[in-house]
């Protein structure tokens, strides 16, 4: 009976064997993971300036409003005339408007 047995499964422990021998023995092989590196930075200076300019992320808006029932679209020469400087509606200033709100 234990000829039979060694016989028929007598290859698996070898083939193990060898597997995890050969596993192990290319563990060297394997390259170290890369860190990651920042990309070298660029400096940028700026001057200091008094200037107005135009800001899109955090400038002034002009409100606007229509409805379904009585819809007007944008007009094309209004809006570049918005972004031009203008008085600020109850303000002893000036400003640019870079946004527009639309109401609905």
């Amino acid at each position: 009976m234990e000829n039979i047995f060694r016989k028929r499964y007598g290859f698996i422990l070898p083939a193990c064997i060898f597997s995890i021998t050969l596993c192990f023995s290319r563990c060297d092989k394997v390259d170290a993971p890369l860190l990651y590196q920042y990309p070298p930075a660029d400096t940028v200076w700026y001057n200091e300036s008094s200037e107005d300019f135009p800001n899109p992320e955090r400038g002034f808006y002009t409100y606007s409003e229509t409805s379904a029932d009585d819809y007007t679209p944008l007009d094309v020469n209004e809006l570049k005339q918005q972004r031009e400087l203008q008085q600020a509606s109850d303000g002893n200033y000036k400003i640019y408007s870079t946004l527009t709100f639309r109401y609905f």
